[in-house]
């Protein structure tokens, strides 16, 4: 009989975020390290004993109705299914690697950052569950020199007018976001969003993916302006931005959703 003190495999000693939702649900499935499927209500019917088992390394999305769930069938719609998984999360923030993991991660985000020119599509974290990633466009900042990147090199941290603060060493990014025309399609095509019409700075820290193209559907150009004074050419580019739409590899969006953990 092993205890905490004959067990010869001692576990670490680790820290893990904690689990949203785990008062009001009570099924859970561990897809991989950090992300997990849960529902409010527990089914061990055969599909989804089997589903449990042995297929549900192939589940994706941000929910999973199991095929042939005797119980599911009786419900809802599935958004609404109380038998339906939905996709959750959890991170090891202490334990075994973990600091240099982190370490790691800004060492790359730094220099990601600072590579970055006029034009180039970025990639964030968003941290939110109904869109794990934010798609994003560097632009010319006049208050930077007409610069899309700004290092800060002080001894204290820099907040700026949205809210965001870059820390020591972090890089600022100003940005222009995209949205996803459809949130809930498959469709990988976006434009300017609708709702922030000016660019907003955005720390490296959050700096998933780089180096990547997006493809006008009709063909069409609109070159970022590079300013060096406020002047009407970003709200005129804006303008003409936002009849753009743009459609994303999806080899690249899998790319940035592995470097938040998600196998989609």
């Amino acid at each position: 009989m092993y205890t905490n003190k004959s067990n010869p495999v001692q576990r670490p000693d680790e820290s893990i975020t904690a689990l949203q939702g785990i008062s009001n649900n009570y099924q859970f499935v561990v897809r991989n390290e950090g992300v997990l499927f849960i529902r409010r209500r527990v089914c061990y019917c055969l599909s989804c004993m089997a589903s449990m088992q042995h297929n549900f390394t192939e589940w994706n999305g941000d929910t999973h109705v199991i095929p042939g769930c005797c119980m599911s069938a009786l419900g809802s719609e599935k958004s609404n299914n109380v038998y339906t998984f939905n996709k959750s999360h959890c991170k090891r923030t202490h334990g075994p690697n973990v600091t240099k993991q982190l370490q790691q991660d800004k060492r790359d985000g730094k220099e990601m950052a600072t590579s970055l020119n006029i034009g180039d599509w970025v990639l964030f974290d968003s941290k939110m569950a109904d869109e794990p990633i934010w798609l994003g466009r560097v632009m010319s900042n006049p208050q930077w020199e007409g610069m899309g990147v700004l290092l800060n090199n002080t001894r204290r941290k820099r907040t700026y007018e949205n809210g965001v603060e870059i820390s020591t060493n972090e890089v600022a990014i100003f940005v222009q976001w995209y949205e996803k025309i459809d949130i809930n399609s498959s469709e990988l095509t976006y434009r300017a969003s609708s709702t922030i019409n000016k660019p907003q700075v955005q720390s490296n820290f959050y700096l998933l993916y780089v180096n990547f193209d997006m493809h006008e559907m009709n063909g069409q150009t609109n070159t970022v302006p590079r300013l060096r004074s406020v002047a009407n050419n970003r709200d005129n580019w804006y303008v003409k931005e936002r009849r753009f739409k743009w459609q994303m590899d999806k080899n690249d969006r899998q790319a940035a959703l592995a470097k938040c953990g998600i196998n989609n």
